[in-house]
């Protein structure tokens, strides 16, 4: 089936985000912009997480639904990641999708095991590799998506080519 889809959105517990994102009017929204599947952004935010257990019920699919409505959800969050490599410092943001509370609550347990603070933003900094936060995301669900960002060096490097 083919989706109309926005997958990477954020909360209102992001920084410069409004303060209306939330799950009503994302739905009303995306009604409006005939959007069939939206990310839910910001996964890893505790207050947010609980939010989306209350509003979102999983179907069995990997999609999350919201009562009285046809658009589906996906769990999402972008990651940024600051870490040396071979002397030289990358600073990169990741997108990981999992697929239902479970993976998401054991990712975020890896995660706060090592002293991550998932509550100062809905855009986490973590000082780890990409490397390593896919490894935990793969431990939290073997059906987890995990998509690299584009870093500042990365993107240096191809503005002089």
């Amino acid at each position: 089936m083919a989706y109309v889809a926005d997958l990477h959105i954020h909360s209102r517990f992001s920084r410069a985000c409004s303060q209306q994102l939330n799950i009503p009017n994302l739905v009303s929204w995306a009604k409006l912009k005939g959007i069939d599947l939206l990310g839910t952004g910001d996964f890893l935010h505790p207050l947010w997480f609980a939010e989306l257990k209350h509003q979102l019920k999983e179907d069995g699919s990997g999609f999350l639904t919201h009562e009285g409505s046809e658009i589906k959800f996906v769990l999402t969050v972008e990651i940024a990641t600051m870490y040396s490599d071979k002397g030289r410092g990358r600073r990169l943001h990741n997108l990981v999708f999992l697929p239902d509370f479970a993976s998401a609550e054991r990712f975020q347990k890896s995660l706060l095991s090592r002293r991550a603070n998932l509550a100062s933003d809905g855009r986490p900094i973590l000082g780890m590799s990409s490397k390593d936060l896919l490894s935990l995301a793969l431990q939290a669900s073997d059906k987890a998506i995990f998509i690299p960002g584009l870093g500042y060096l990365v993107q240096k490097v191809a503005m002089t080519h």
